[in-house]
């Protein structure tokens, strides 16, 4: 247990057995010769007095002094210590959030047991879910991602830095002149078991799985720079996927260049209809894939366009020779301003296929069958969620994966049509954008006629027989 954690412990049984002696906190250090301001801060987790200071305060509290400084605590406060000897507690980068340690200690300490409770129950909801500590890390960073509207200034201008200095046609050379990196694109196909990586960094080397696009292949030598420009470590944990999501953005913003991209986009967005091949256009001109324009954009729109109420998903699914029931997993989202449909819920659920995101999965997986898939596929909807007036402009695009030749996947962007929206985009007027009414999932919708609908309301339905309950039990009461 480190000092941290000791301070934690003696703060929350002194308080524990002030309290139960019912001595307020002024009266306890004047019994025991502290200053109330000083035990205030041993109270709080922040000092640990010495062995003679803490005789006194272990008498006037009726206990032994070796209970008081055990780092033993009560079996109730058990999720509380479990969580701070943690190595997801140690790892956390409280301050990304604006907090540290000790603003956990200070909170938790007002009411420990309720704390405590309500930790093991949040706990117990995690185990239900199946949640690992990874899934943890991906949310926290997620958070900090959506806290910033996914625009961090501080990278952008390191990218600009370095494009001052380099060319960005210029990756591989850069790597290996500039930072010493060798690269190799023919081991890693040696090894079967290495098939869905996309690079390893061995030595000074840097292994690049061959069967990438080109684009592909830019990117993972762009975020190589990455991590060594702005002195990245690999990190473990949290800061793994924090570093990882750094050199991932630094990547980006030097494939496509902010000022570019916004002046394209307004190009695009003064059009009265909708251009599929402007996007097309898009990713031939920065030689980016689709998953690094679709980020690109979730960074851009909201800081230049005013576009705040945007989500952004990633969906996957496995091409079925046999079925076209699939099962869908949504393994990236972020949601600016609020909650957005779909997203992650955690439930063995089958997610509204009226959503563009579902539908263009359905529509690829046929073309791939059929033998027509040639590239990916990009198509536009306007979604209102059943029961509501929000619409949103969702952009979807789908494609094959380069690595595993089963998956597919789908990126989408779905914008609130809200002033700022309607303001800077001419063509959501335009008559060939499909325009439907979506769910969460088929098992809380109780849209009627659904051609789409993949398994029954059983969630509405149930909702319905308990309503009927309630309400002829309030008949029977008022007779």
């Amino acid at each position: 247990m480190n000092q941290d954690i000791l301070k934690y412990t003696l703060g929350l049984k002194i308080k524990k057995f002030r309290t139960k002696r019912n001595l307020s906190l002024k009266k306890l250090a004047e019994l025991s010769g502290f200053s109330t301001s000083y035990l205030n801060e041993i109270e709080k987790g922040k000092k640990y007095p010495k062995m003679e200071k803490l005789i006194p305060l272990a008498s006037n509290l009726e206990i032994p002094v070796e209970e008081l400084v055990s780092p033993k605590v009560d079996p109730k406060l058990g999720p509380i210590i479990d969580l701070l000897n943690s190595k997801f507690f140690q790892e956390f980068p409280f301050e990304l959030f604006g907090v540290g340690q000790h603003d956990f200690f200070e909170l938790t300490s007002q009411n420990p047991e309720k704390f405590s409770s309500f930790l093991a129950a949040l706990m117990n909801m995690a185990r239900i879910y199946e949640l690992n500590l990874d899934e943890f890390y991906q949310a926290s960073l997620r958070s900090y991602q959506e806290s910033h509207k996914n625009y961090f200034p501080e990278l952008e201008d390191k990218a600009e830095e370095f494009l001052k200095r380099f060319k960005v046609k210029d990756l591989e050379k850069i790597l290996q002149e500039e930072f010493n990196v060798s690269i190799d694109y023919k081991t890693l196909n040696q090894y079967p078991n290495l098939a869905s990586k996309r690079s390893v960094l061995k030595g000074d080397t840097l292994y690049i799985n061959n069967n990438l696009r080109p684009t592909q292949k830019r990117f993972v030598l762009a975020k190589q720079i990455g991590y060594l420009f702005l002195n990245l470590e690999t990190g473990t944990g949290f800061t793994k996927q924090l570093n990882d999501f750094k050199a991932s953005y630094f990547s980006g913003a030097l494939l496509i260049d902010k000022k570019d991209l916004i002046r394209d986009l307004k190009v695009i967005f003064k059009n009265p209809t909708f251009k599929t091949v402007a996007f097309f256009d898009l990713l031939q001109k920065y030689g980016s894939n689709t998953e690094l324009l679709f980020n690109r954009l979730t960074q851009i729109l909201p800081q230049y366009f005013n576009f705040n109420n945007l989500f952004f998903l990633r969906l996957q699914s496995s091409l079925n020779p046999t079925t076209k029931q699939k099962e869908l997993k949504i393994n990236k989202e972020l949601h600016f301003a609020e909650r957005h449909f779909p997203h992650g819920i955690g439930l063995p659920e089958h997610y509204c296929r009226r959503w563009i995101t579902v539908s263009i999965l359905g529509e690829l997986e046929d073309k791939i069958k059929a033998g027509k898939y040639r590239r990916p596929l990009l198509r536009v909807q306007i979604s209102q969620m059943t029961g509501k007036e929000e619409k949103y402009l969702c952009v979807s695009m789908a494609r094959k994966s380069s690595l595993k030749s089963d998956t597919l996947s789908c990126l989408t962007i779905g914008m609130k049509i809200d002033d700022s929206l309607i303001k800077a985009i001419n063509f959501l007027d335009d008559p060939k954008i499909r325009r439907k009414i979506v769910g969460q999932t088929c098992e809380r919708c109780d849209l009627a006629d659904c051609k789409e609908r993949a398994c029954p309301p059983v969630v509405v339905n149930q909702q319905n027989i308990e309503k009927l309950k309630k309400d002829s039990l309030a008949e029977f009461l008022q007779q």
